[in-house]
């Protein structure tokens, strides 16, 4: 009897590890997805604030100038922002992220790697991003 219930019993723990170790998959494929989706939504967010205060700068016309401030990372790593033809384009690690924008000037960027605060300037009707 004894050692039919220490076969019943291992069994049992056997099961019950098996189903834990399945389910621990799933929560960890889970909360990656949830991280990832956080990480392209505030890569988006960015791009909007970028997008928008070089869109103000241009509306506003010669002579505006502001300083705004973005995230100094994405993922924990620095990035960088450009814009062109309608373009917005956020790059970190290999990765990218394309959104779009009303500006359909020259290439114009920003990187993070040394500062998150920059200043957009409109000169004579040219639209420019200062790292400030």
């Amino acid at each position: 009897m004894k050692g039919q219930s220490s076969l019943e019993f291992l069994s049992f723990v056997a099961l019950s590890s098996l189903m834990l170790a399945i389910l621990y998959g799933v929560v960890m494929d889970q909360q990656r997805e949830a991280v990832q989706y956080q990480v392209d939504r505030n890569s988006e967010r960015i791009l909007e604030k970028v997008s928008f205060e070089v869109e103000m700068a241009l509306v506003q016309g010669d002579g505006y100038s502001r300083v705004f401030s973005v995230p100094e990372s994405v993922a924990g790593y620095g990035y960088e922002v450009k814009l062109f033809d309608g373009r917005a384009v956020l790059e970190y690690d290999d990765e990218k992220v394309i959104g779009s924008s009303r500006y359909r000037g020259d290439e114009i960027s920003i990187n993070t790697t040394e500062t998150n605060v920059f200043r957009v300037i409109n000169d004579e009707g040219k639209v420019s991003l200062q790292e400030k």
